[in-house]
């Protein structure tokens, strides 16, 4: 079986096999609404790391580094919808290299995994 048969019949299943394989983005999404309607000192932001692991067990490398990415993009969006730019914490930061440690992390695993 090629890499992506099985990331094409897990997308056309039954709707629980659709939920399962959309928990990346659905988690994802979640994690950006908390972290916009928290206040300031809560940083749900640093969850998002989380959609690339997950998408590990599910997805072909090149969508589980997508989906690392669109979570970069989501924190920095974030960050600046804050004003966290600026801030001498530097918790955008760290939570950037986390998501691109766990997204280089997720991609080997889903690598091993096909």
């Amino acid at each position: 079986m090629n890499p992506s048969g099985r990331f094409r019949r897990l997308a056309g299943g039954s709707f629980g096999e659709r939920f399962v394989f959309l928990a990346p983005l659905v988690l994802t999404a979640v994690i950006t609404v908390l972290a916009l309607m928290t206040p300031r000192g809560y940083y749900f932001s640093r969850f998002l790391s989380l959609a690339p692991a997950f998408a590990a067990a599910l997805w072909p490398v090149a969508a589980t580094v997508a989906i690392g990415g669109l979570a970069a993009v989501i924190n920095v969006a974030i960050a600046v919808s804050f004003g966290e730019l600026s801030d001498s914490s530097g918790t955008y930061l760290f939570t950037l290299a986390v998501i691109a440690g766990s997204t280089a992390a997720a991609a080997l695993a889903s690598y091993v995994r096909q």
